[in-house]
């Protein structure tokens, strides 16, 4: 999928997310036109790492990060989560985020 203008924002926001922050990382995403995927990981193992470390934190971070790139915000207020808890579900979600871009001229909002 070709991204516009603020979708390489996006996405190139999205490659910071790990550098910015020590126990994070990207494990699949997708920038689709209404909306983004991504799967983030969160390590546990630096006990001297920030104890607030949320994932609203990261997101809010990443969200501003965009805007102030942007000189606008494009997003909505919240966001949708879902706690990944094993390898079948971890599946399931990659396999969704991947096919996701050859569903976008099913997708309700697809204005084409």
């Amino acid at each position: 999928m070709l991204l516009s203008d603020t979708g390489r924002v996006v996405e190139e926001e999205i490659y910071t997310l790990d550098r910015l922050f020590e126990d994070v990382s990207v494990d699949i995403h997708v920038v689709m036109p209404n909306h983004v995927h991504i799967i983030i990981s969160i390590a546990n193992h630096n006990q001297k790492s920030d104890r607030s470390l949320t994932l609203s934190g990261i997101v809010g971070q990443w969200k501003r990060s965009v805007s102030l790139k942007l000189g606008f915000s494009p997003w909505q207020r919240s966001f949708y989560d879902h706690i990944i808890r094993n390898e079948d579900d971890y599946r399931r979600i990659a396999e969704y985020i991947y096919n996701n871009p050859e569903k976008w001229n099913e997708d309700k909002y697809n204005p084409g």
